[in-house]
């Protein structure tokens, strides 16, 4: 029997705030909105499973909360699904910039400019995926991917046969985990991570020896209505 796994990406977190790690209002209300269109939708979930972070587990929650759950933390956590963490990226790609003498990135605009956040932020990590940057806390790309993939081999043995288990995680490791399903390369996974859109569905169908991908980037729950301008990226 065919089960589903669904890749959620998380709500809206709080850029330019002091604690990225957190959802913001918009992003609190994509994913209380996405539980509330599941529960009209009559969809239930075997299991489900959360990254450790907190924009992860709040996204679980709200989900939870919005299905009418009668447990709103009846999630597992499954730390595999933690997004890569962006600030030793960044860190190490402005020092290194800065020891070579090259100071024309505007660092306290990063926290005000998306698309110039972007900007800075595609480069960081196309130095990342390559090996450029190093540092002692600096999580590589090659261990990322690692990660995600072991983590993707858990939930398709929590799939089991004909089972629906869902997981809140994030862009990078969404991508990720499509890679190894689509079979591109993996310097080329994290392209797709700046399309995949806040509080998003995505559908892998398992049939226990192959993965194939059903539905990507879906926010049905968004499209209706005047919830349009909910529909976010960062």
């Amino acid at each position: 029997m065919v089960s589903e796994i669904y890749l959620l990406r998380h709500g809206q977190a709080s850029f330019g705030a002091e604690d990225y790690d957190r959802l913001s209002e918009a992003g609190e209300t994509q994913a209380r909105l996405l539980g509330e269109h599941l529960a009209e939708l009559g969809m239930e979930f075997d299991a489900i499973f959360s990254g450790a972070m907190r924009r992860q587990r709040d996204t679980a929650r709200l989900l939870l909360e919005g299905m009418g759950h009668p447990n709103p933390e009846g999630f597992q956590i499954m730390d595999h699904f933690n997004e890569f963490d962006h600030l030793p990226v960044l860190r190490e790609y402005l020092e290194g910039m800065i020891a070579g003498g090259d100071a024309s990135v505007d660092i306290p605009r990063l926290r005000e400019d998306r698309p110039y956040f972007q900007k800075v932020f595609d480069a960081a990590t196309a130095d990342w995926i390559s090996g450029k940057l190093q540092g002692p806390d600096l999580e590589s790309w090659e261990d990322f991917c690692r990660r995600v993939e072991h983590g993707m081999a858990a939930l398709q043995e929590a799939a089991g046969q004909g089972r629906r288990v869902l997981v809140s995680t994030s862009a990078g490791a969404i991508s990720v985990a499509l890679q190894s399903v689509l079979g591109t390369a993996r310097h080329e996974a994290l392209r797709l991570a700046w399309v995949i859109r806040n509080s998003s569905l995505t559908r892998i169908l398992w049939d226990g020896e192959r993965a194939s991908m059903e539905t990507f980037n879906s926010v049905a729950h968004l499209e209706t209505g005047k919830r349009l301008d909910l529909i976010t990226y960062r």
